[in-house]
């Protein structure tokens, strides 16, 4: 079940920016997908990008977990992050304890 979200203009005199995240993943599945790059951009009420160069971080993962990672995932994720070269930046990552302190800062 949902329900609408209604936000007032007293919302953002509490709340005056919004922070919008996204994130690559290997699936949906919580339990065996894993979390690969995350991206965050901060907007004024206005929707203005307060940091243009915004926030984006690799997850690390060694080069042995990266093949099996890409042999588990769908083929359109597969061919996706071969397009992208996520594949090949995941070795070089950072940790993903390493990525929850960097975004929470940047936030």
């Amino acid at each position: 079940m949902s329900y609408p979200v209604i936000v007032t203009n007293d919302f953002f005199e509490n709340f005056p920016n919004i922070t919008w995240i996204d994130v690559e993943t290997g699936g949906l599945d919580e339990s065996t997908d894993k979390l690969y790059e995350v991206a965050a951009l901060v907007t004024d009420r206005n929707l203005n990008i307060l940091d243009p160069e915004g926030f984006k971080i690799v997850v690390h993962y060694p080069l042995e977990q990266v093949e099996a990672l890409r042999n588990a995932s769908v083929s359109f994720v597969q061919e996706m992050y071969d397009k992208t070269g996520l594949w090949e930046r995941l070795p070089s990552g950072t940790p993903l304890s390493e990525v929850d302190i960097k975004l929470h800062e940047y936030i």
